[in-house]
């Protein structure tokens, strides 16, 4: 027993204290509802706080949607005089881990828009009933036109003078009813276009999962997507497609919005991957000004009550006013519109543009320093469009009229300095993805659903949460090992050849590591189990030692329940079946008929090493499982 116990130490003491796995994701900060018009401050609290999730996943959903509702309608002109001219539709984006209720969020910020979907079309149904009404009344007209003019000339023609004079006018054909649009959530760019030329005030893309419209836009047959995607960020830019089939179609500006949501590893994988070629990549990823990566918070608390009944009329009424905003209202509002501008523009008034002035001044200075890394600096450098278009966003909702106040713009300015902490945060969690596999390998170890001397392959092939991934997976275990949770080892290949195989022992001196060592007789003399883990573990090596490790060995399955050993509490499932609950003795009928009589002096062995059992337990149930094994044992 004390040479058990040296041995057991020694062994442990040739291991490294293993490190804890870091924490690198960078400080935030904290959000706050001042970021907000007024108007939708109790809104947001009161959807963040019935869901108990963070103010910044709803904050983030609104304020992208009203952004994609004002598109085109109504501009902003940060300067006091030149033309540079800002669309306030912005991109849009939150992170948290699964489970945390982003698309509960984000479905419910988003319930006024949905709304609009609905009102617009069953508008759109009565529009088309009535064009159908008008084309049928038009085409009777023409007809009757037409024959009274057939009837007419034949009277002319032959030489009566009594023919009345010919009148074609039919009045103007009905026009088929545009469907008004504001949202879609997959489309081809082509549709899109479509889309867009029928909406001109621009279109929402909204995707659950942000991270597969990314990889769909990555793919070399999506790269006139892509350049479609990042023409439409600004608002103003023209677009003209020419197809044989379709012929030619021009836009006169595309106008996108995007809305999406992701998962820590899922989005920091992405941005590690796009941005490995150190220049930043071409700025999709960074035309997300409006994302954001909040911190979870650890309490929680039942909110079971009714939503707040006039913070939401006041945030729909929000809504539908923007939706209706035309021209002629943006004018009435104070807006401006020179010969040469195609959008009403609003101007900053003049403390709002020294503010404006200042922020800007120290954003420049900081993008020319050249300090910064590339991705981050292209990010930062687009909130010369999403500051102006925040400030904009702000005073409409809060009914502003003539120039963007000052408040609306400090607000902006607010919600930019949060927005930067969360992109520094975004930007640089590029180990996040292989930290995050790293924490879940080491969750399973402490809950022992791993044995030592485990390959990358057996946590890959269980499809645990987090390790789904073979890359996530073999950079988690990188991890491990260069934290001295793990070690690594990769013996020679055989005489035979083969592929090496990389194989890892668990540390012992882990905090809450439990080393599970496979199915091996000898091993069973170093480690407390109890007789129903040792009857499991030697079964299982009998039918190895008898049929070898092929697939015979595979046949079988076990389920290891730590608890007293009874006649019915060890579910072995025989041919693999889970659903097999059969009890002891007909599986140990079932298993004996597998194995042939060699195999019944490693069950000997393994019983006899057992520990004493409980007292709750028969001492006599190891002995009684080798009697039924050696009466069902087959003639050699």
């Amino acid at each position: 027993m004390r040479s058990t116990v040296a041995g057991k130490r020694a062994t442990s003491e040739r291991w490294l204290i293993p490190k804890p796995i870091p924490g690198d994701l960078a400080l935030v900060e904290a959000f706050a509802l001042d970021f907000l018009p007024m108007r939708l401050t109790p809104w947001i609290d009161d959807i963040a706080s019935r869901l108990q999730c963070p103010p910044d996943y709803p904050a983030i959903t609104a304020i992208t949607a009203l952004g994609a509702i004002l598109g085109r309608k109504i501009a902003i002109k940060p300067q006091m005089k030149t033309d540079w001219i800002e669309i306030p539709n912005v991109w849009g984006a939150f992170i948290g881990p699964p489970g945390m209720l982003k698309s509960p969020a984000m479905n419910e910020a988003l319930r006024p828009i949905h709304r609009l979907e609905a009102e617009a079309v069953r508008n759109n149904e009565i529009a088309q009933q009535a064009y159908a009404a008008g084309l049928d009344a038009f085409k009777l007209r023409k007809q009757v036109a037409t024959a009274l003019a057939k009837e007419e000339l034949k009277k002319a023609l032959k030489g009566d003078n009594h023919a009345r004079p010919i009148d074609l006018a039919l009045g103007e054909q009905p026009q088929e009813p545009t469907p008004v649009r504001y949202r879609t959530n997959d489309t081809s760019y082509e549709a899109l276009a479509e889309l867009i030329a029928s909406n001109p005030t621009g279109m929402l893309i909204e995707r659950d999962e942000l991270v597969s419209l990314l990889r769909h836009l990555d793919r070399n047959d999506q790269a006139v997507a892509r350049g479609f995607f990042l023409t439409g960020w600004s608002g103003t830019q023209p677009y003209t497609l020419d197809r044989i089939s379709r012929g030619t179609r021009h836009i006169e500006a595309v106008c996108i919005s995007v809305l999406g949501n992701s998962q820590p590893a899922r989005i920091a994988e992405y941005v590690k991957r796009a941005n490995s070629n150190a220049n930043g990549g071409d700025g999709l990823l960074q035309r997300f000004g409006l994302i954001a990566w909040p911190d979870t918070c650890p309490k929680w608390r039942d909110m079971d009550r009714y939503p707040h009944g006039r913070a939401r009329e006041d945030a729909w009424e929000v809504f539908d006013r923007l939706s209706k905003l035309d021209r002629r209202g943006a004018i009435a509002l104070g807006a401006r519109r020179g010969p040469a501008d195609s959008v009403p523009f609003f101007r900053l008034s003049a403390a709002a543009h020294d503010d404006f002035l200042n922020w800007r001044s120290d954003l420049e200075r900081r993008l020319r320093t050249g300090k910064m890394a590339p991705a981050l600096e292209a990010h930062l450098a687009k909130y010369r469009k999403l500051v102006p278009a925040l400030a904009l966003i702000n005073h409409l909702v809060d009914n502003g009229h003539n120039e963007i106040s000052q408040q609306a713009m400090r607000k902006a300015l607010a919600f930019s300095k949060y927005l930067e902490s969360h992109a520094r945060r975004l930007y640089g969690a590029t180990n996040e993805p292989e930290r995050a596999a790293a924490q879940a390998i080491l969750n399973k170890l402490r809950a022992g659903e791993v044995q030592d001397g485990f390959t990358a392959r057996e946590v890959h092939q269980h499809h645990w949460s987090g390790l789904t991934d073979r890359e996530q997976v073999q950079a988690g275990l990188n991890l491990l090992v260069q934290l001295h949770h793990l070690a690594a080892s990769c013996p020679a290949t055989s005489q035979r050849g083969g592929r090496p195989r990389t194989t890892y022992t668990i540390n012992p001196r882990g905090a809450g590591i439990r080393v599970i060592r496979p199915a091996n007789p000898q091993n069973l003399q170093n480690r407390c189990v109890t007789p129903g883990e040792a009857l499991c573990t030697s079964l299982q090596q009998a039918v190895k030692i008898s049929h070898g490790y092929g697939r015979r060995s595979q046949y079988l399955t076990w389920e290891v329940h730590r608890r007293p050993l009874n006649a019915g509490s060890p579910r072995l499932h025989p041919e693999g079946n889970p659903q097999s609950n059969r009890s002891l003795p007909a599986c140990i009928e079932k298993i004996s008929k597998l194995i042939r009589p060699g195999a019944v002096d490693v069950i000997q062995h393994c019983t006899e090493i057992l520990p004493k059992p409980p007292a709750n337990n028969s001492p006599d149930k190891a002995r009684w499982v080798l009697r039924v094994l050696k009466a069902q044992r087959p003639s050699a």
